[in-house]
């Protein structure tokens, strides 16, 4: 009988044998990405414990073979047995917890009389219930807030001692300032930020993680940390509450990235499991498709892998009743907060469609890129080669509808080798933008522009924020508003500089009579960022202008909630202005796409949330030649993108 001794170091399985393993085996082996190191000896580096220790078995079944596990893989074993021993019980608890939306919870020690909001209770009462919950409430809602009372109670109750906070840089201050708003605990010794650039200064940072309560780290940092932090978490013997912030971060199925390395969402997977209990929150679970939730869904349970493993998963999520299956399987699993639920704390919301005409300039640049897009997509090159080109066009058409000059800049978001002038159609895209570079800002910018001051300058607006897609855009803007002073972020911006200027925007004094601007890039402050009120409980801005939107519904969605949010004074109504560049004749531009596309992936996801979303921004008039229904998924950002726009350029072309 050959022997075959199992073992498990850190990430990395092996199997030694004593006798060389036959063909048939060594093939098995081979198809499962083992590789071979020597004769005796096989090796995989992998993230997925239940899949792969259940396929060694099935592999080694036959009764020539003995199986010899070391203590990790027993460990392993035996994690996972327990687990499925309680899963069904929590599947039936879970959906009983949800029933009662008025739970009667432990008693907390808040400070200041803080009272918790009858809608919270619930969602707490589960997640100290359910050792691996989701809250999925709308952003706004007090997530934050109902984590850590969570925590408290865990901790209470000896279940837990620790909480870490993954999560995006710019949640750090908001879990920092939560904590020490509800509890009488000092931040400076209670809080860790282990976060830093640099692997020295955060092996300094690592000799005071065992005597802080809150720790919060990046996606990054923790990804790149991940076997020093196992380390110090079994050093310590903490029981950690493992939590990850805007979790739809981990949302990428891919089994390993392009340069081998492990993606964010297998390191998180595998850093959960040797959480004493984990937590994900997010208010946009699934930005994009069903694919989005398998990551988030398999950090909860590990052992359990309820969705199948990644393979299996993306087979049945294309089935037609994948949402129902889907919805079944994970229902006990998350609590949300509706905006019904909400509508009695919330103010009113306003919606205001905006449609500016384009200038010639920039119908003349958009029918070339439109025509390139149809007549002018080269055969026979690669896929990745044709996926660029068309990421290239639609971004091209993006920045025409808004400026046109964008096309031109060399940057390091979009362009970066600049415009390359390939046929005779870019040669007059160039020539149309050099002829009109001293004319003055599109028509568009002017817009936003002048409707932002003069609402600024009435007491009844305050601050508005504005939201834009190109850091270019953003800058743009700045200069046409350079006489009221605005403030800007981009990604551009360090994590420090952008908290100094959402603290001025949020302590404006209005003394003057006129309000502050901020513009923002969406991917620079679509979440995790509370623009509502300040920390006196005073009003800051009711006002988003949406200058520009790309495909990223995730962002879109985040982006809603900066201004409206649980705490917003209830007499001040918030207005949404959403501005659209149309042409002159027939015919709808892609802003009008994006806002289609952002629709069907919204409608997609509140259905499975049992929610109603805002949908009146979505709706930014009727296009009756419109079919949503045949928007295409695929698992390219892109694709869908492309796919839709190109139907709707054809029927343009048609209609013309």
């Amino acid at each position: 009988m050959t022997k075959i001794y199992f073992s498990k170091n850190s990430n990395v399985y092996e199997l030694k044998t004593d006798d060389e393993l036959h063909s048939f085996f060594s093939a098995r082996l081979q198809s499962h990405k083992f590789k071979k190191i020597d004769k005796l000896l096989w090796q995989k580096i992998s993230f997925d414990d239940v899949d792969l220790i259940e396929s060694i078995y099935k592999i080694f079944s036959n009764k020539t073979f003995e199986i010899i596990p070391d203590e990790e893989i027993k460990n392993i074993q035996q994690k996972i047995q327990h687990e499925r021993e309680e899963y069904d019980r929590f599947s039936t608890l879970g959906l009983e917890i949800k029933k009662n939306k008025t739970p009667d919870l432990p008693k907390v020690d808040f400070k200041n009389d803080i009272t918790l909001k009858p809608f919270q209770k619930m969602p707490i009462h589960h997640m100290i219930t359910i050792p691996n919950s989701a809250n999925f409430s709308i952003p706004g809602a007090g997530k934050t807030l109902m984590t850590l009372t969570a925590y408290e109670i865990l901790k209470k109750q000896n279940i837990v001692d620790q909480i870490w906070v993954v999560g995006p840089i710019a949640s750090f201050k908001a879990w920092e300032d939560e904590y020490e708003n509800l509890f009488q605990k000092s931040s400076k010794t209670n809080i860790l930020r282990y976060h830093d650039s640099t692997p020295e200064k955060r092996d300094n940072l690592r000799n005071k993680i065992k005597n802080r309560d809150l720790i919060v780290t990046s996606y990054n940092t923790a990804a790149n940390d991940l076997e020093l932090i196992k380390r110090e978490w079994r050093r310590n013997s903490k029981k950690i509450f493992l939590v990850l912030d805007e979790s739809h971060h981990i949302k990428s199925i891919e089994e390993i990235t392009k340069n081998d390395n492990e993606t964010i969402s297998q390191t998180m997977i595998s850093l959960g499991q040797f959480a004493e209990r984990r937590c994900i929150l997010t208010g946009t679970p699934i930005p994009k498709n069903l694919n989005d939730i398998w990551s988030q869904i398999t950090f909860l349970w590990p052992n359990i892998v309820p969705l199948g493993t990644r393979a299996e998963f993306l087979e049945w999520s294309e089935e037609y009743d994948a949402e129902s299956q889907l919805k079944s399987i994970i229902d006990f699993m998350w609590t949300r907060v509706t905006n019904k639920e909400l509508e009695s704390e919330m103010p009113d919301r306003f919606f205001h469609p905006i449609q500016v005409e384009m200038d010639s300039t920039q119908n003349q640049i958009y029918r070339i890129i439109e025509s390139q897009i149809l007549h002018e997509m080269p055969e026979g090159d690669d896929k990745e080669t044709m996926r660029k080109l068309k990421k290239a066009r639609i971004i091209r058409l993006l920045q025409t509808v808004t400026d046109p000059k964008l096309i031109m800049a060399k940057d390091n978001e979009f362009n970066k080798d600049g415009f390359i002038i390939k046929s005779k159609s870019d040669k007059s895209i160039r020539d149309l933008i050099h002829e009109s570079a001293q004319n003055e800002s599109t028509p568009k910018i002017r817009r936003v522009a002048k409707d932002a001051r003069e609402l600024i300058n009435q007491k009844i607006s305050k601050n508005i924020l504005i939201f834009t897609t190109f850091k270019g855009t953003a800058k743009t803007l700045a200069k046409e508003l350079k006489d009221v002073g605005p403030l800007v972020v981009t990604g551009d911006d360090k994590a420090e500089e952008r908290e100094k200027k959402y603290e001025e925007f949020k302590n404006w004094d209005f003394s003057n009579g006129k309000g502050k601007i901020l513009i923002a890039t969406t991917g620079s402050i679509a979440e995790s960022v509370s623009l509502h009120k300040n920390k006196e409980g005073k009003p800051v801005c009711q006002t988003v202008f949406y200058l520009e939107r790309n495909y990223n519904a995730g962002q879109y969605m985040q982006s809603l909630y900066r201004v409206y949010r649980v705490g917003s004074d209830k007499d001040l109504d918030v207005h949404y202005y959403f501005y659209e560049s149309v042409f002159p004749s027939k015919g709808t531009t892609i802003d009008r796409k994006i806002n289609d596309i952002l629709k069907t992936r919204t409608d997609r996801m509140f259905s499975i949330l049992e929610d109603e979303f805002i949908t009146k921004p979505l709706s930014l008039g009727t296009d009756t030649e419109n079919d949503h229904s045949n928007v295409e998924e695929n698992d390219d950002e892109f694709d869908e993108v492309e796919s839709s726009l190109y139907d709707q350029l054809k029927k343009d072309a048609k209609n013309r």
